[in-house]
C-alpha cells in the first residue's frame, strides 16, 4: 500500500509556510520519491495529514497533467460509498487523520494532485508545489510487455517473409 503524508513547513517563498507532500515506504520513512507514487493498479493509497494547530484541513484535487478540470481517480468515496457519475472530489483531510482509497483501474495513466491548506486567520500558506504525479505501476509493465510482444512478432514476421522469398 502506498502512503502520502501531507504537512506544512516554514517557507522562504511568498508566504510564511508551504504545503509539502512525502511518499512513505512500508516502514513509514520518506522513500525519496518526493511525493510521487507508483502504486499497483487497483492499489490503495493512504493519505495522512499532519500540521500545526492552525491548519483546519487540506483539500486535495486530482487532474490529468495538461488537462482541463478535475477527476476522482478512486473507486469509492471517503468513508465508503459509491462514486456518483461525474464526481470530481475533492479529498478533504484534517491533520492527524488518515483516509485510504483504492485506485480506479480506469483512471488515467498519469494523475496530478494539488494540495491547498485551509487555515485559521493570521497564517498564509503556499499551495503544494511542484506538480506531483501518481502513475500506476501497470503502465510501465504493460508498455514493456507490449514492446517485447511487438519485437517477437516482428522477428517472427521477418523470418516468415525471408523463408517465403527463398
Amino acid at each position: 500500500m502506498a502512503v502520502i503524508r501531507i504537512d506544512t513547513e516554514r517557507s522562504s517563498a511568498k508566504k510564511e509556510y508551504r504545503v509539502v507532500a512525502q511518499s512513505l515506504n512500508v516502514s513509514g520513512q520518506d522513500d525519496g520519491k518526493l511525493g510521487n507514487l507508483f502504486p499497483d493498479p487497483q492499489g490503495q493509497i493512504t493519505w495522512t495529514a499532519r500540521g500545526e494547530g492552525w491548519v483546519k484541513k487540506y483539500r486535495i484535487r486530482f487532474s490529468v497533467p495538461g488537462g482541463q478540470g478535475y477527476i476522482w481517480p478512486f473507486t469509492t468515496l471517503v468513508g465508503g460509498g459509491q462514486v456518483p457519475a461525474g464526481y470530481d472530489g475533492p479529498l478533504e483531510i484534517e491533520p492527524n487523520k488518515t483516509e485510504t482509497l483504492t485506485l480506479n483501474p480506469a483512471a488515467p495513466p498519469d494523475i496530478k494532485y494539488a494540495v491547498k491548506a485551509e487555515v485559521n486567520q493570521g497564517k498564509e500558506v503556499d499551495d503544494l508545489d511542484p506538480m506531483i504525479i501518481i502513475r500506476p505501476k501497470f503502465m510501465a509493465r504493460e508498455s514493456t510487455s507490449l514492446a517485447v510482444t511487438c519485437a517477437v512478432l516482428g522477428a517472427v514476421a521477418g523470418a516468415l517473409i525471408t523463408w517465403a522469398l527463398r
